[in-house]
């Protein structure tokens, strides 16, 4: 068991995460957040691209 690591997980589940930006950016964030098996309770996610 560790301590710090279960700090961090209580803290991703209890997060609201808010980001803007390429649809691939949400995809690898989301993806990367699920290969470390963590869930924030709740994702906001703005779509934008540089003309």
């Amino acid at each position: 068991m560790n301590p710090s690591r279960d700090l961090c997980n209580r803290a991703v589940r209890d997060a609201d995460l808010w980001f803007c930006g390429p649809t691939g950016l949400k995809d690898g964030i989301l993806k990367g957040l699920k290969a470390l098996d963590q869930t924030p309770r709740r994702v906001r996610f703005e779509h934008f691209e540089f003309a």
